[in-house]
């Protein structure tokens, strides 16, 4: 085995040390877009062996355009993404400007193959208060208003941002989506609750 040995002068490491101390400290970037887990009926719904369901896209991110809710991501730069744990590890390497690479499935079934510019963390936002009963929150999705009294949380329900195939779906379409979903078949849901994005599966049948 051949060792070479690269010799660096002091005046070359000392001019090294002083443009890495005197760099911008670089920003962790962000992808734009939330994703979870699959469970099994999420799974079964989306016909994905493995893989992160995307819960959530930001209009103004870098993923816009290119990911939707309830895209199925399986493979980060070439390689199986099987946990959200996976993802955010291999994530916090990521700094603002780093392209990430995404393979995956749609909720329509059609595979693709994205390559999105990571950006600079986004600011941080206030919570916006969701209402009291069922209506359309155009260009946003359909709110859930009915409150449980006896759920864990008394407070408005779940916005619904995706459902089979539609984008901020209105009241009607949602209600129509899920009558028309097949009753031996879970139907796969994007929701906002609260502050959190997530996915869900609505089973028909008990």
């Amino acid at each position: 085995q051949i060792v070479r040995c690269v010799f660096v002068g002091g005046w070359t490491l000392r001019q090294t040390a002083d443009r890495v101390r005197d760099a911008e400290p670089a920003e962790r970037g962000e992808p734009g877009f939330a994703v979870q887990d699959l469970t099994p009926a999420l799974a079964a719904a989306a016909g994905a062996a493995h893989g992160l369901i995307v819960t959530r896209v930001d209009p103004d991110g870098p993923a816009a355009g290119q990911l939707r809710p309830l895209d199925v991501i399986d493979t980060l730069w070439g390689q199986p993404l099987l946990s959200a744990d996976q993802w955010s590890s291999e994530l916090d390497r990521v700094l603002a400007g780093h392209t990430i690479d995404l393979g995956g499935k749609r909720a329509s079934g059609d595979a693709f193959a994205i390559t999105i510019t990571a950006g600079p963390p986004a600011p941080r936002r206030g919570v916006v208060p969701l209402g009291a009963t069922f209506r359309t929150h155009r260009g946003a999705g359909a709110e859930g208003m009915r409150v449980d009294p006896d759920g864990a949380a008394a407070h408005a329900g779940d916005l619904v941002t995706g459902i089979a195939g539609v984008d901020a779906p209105t009241a009607q379409q949602v209600a129509a989506a899920y009558a028309a979903a097949e009753d031996s078949k879970p139907l796969a849901l994007a929701l906002t609750r609260g502050t959190r994005h997530i996915a869900v599966a609505l089973e028909k049948s008990p």
